[in-house]
């Protein structure tokens, strides 16, 4: 998910993980796991954002500013995809959608 601002990421964030404990009282999920999230924004420490990106496995959900998500994918060794042409195609994408914004 991406989202603007600092803000709004928590705002998703929060709601999202209420959703995700809602869910543990549904008979139907009660006994499956629980979706990994991570929220990654500026203003915070980049490494411990990347880390919850690699540690105990990759997030379910991702929620992400546009720029702290570009920022990671071009300059972070740790946050690895699977191909790096993935990768590449993922920043080419955002990279997109940000210039849209600023053209809109």
């Amino acid at each position: 998910v991406l989202a603007p601002t600092r803000e709004l990421v928590i705002q998703i964030g929060k709601n999202l993980k209420a959703a995700n404990k809602a869910m543990r009282r549904i008979p139907e999920f009660k006994d499956s796991s629980q979706v990994k999230l991570a929220t990654i924004y500026g203003g915070l420490d980049k490494k411990e954002q990347e880390n919850a990106l690699t540690e105990f496995g990759k997030p379910g959900i991702l929620v992400s500013t546009t720029g702290r998500l570009l920022d990671v994918l071009q300059t972070s060794d740790e946050v690895a995809t699977t191909d790096e042409e993935a990768k590449s195609r993922i920043a080419k994408q955002v990279t997109a959608f940000l210039n849209s914004i600023s053209s809109w």
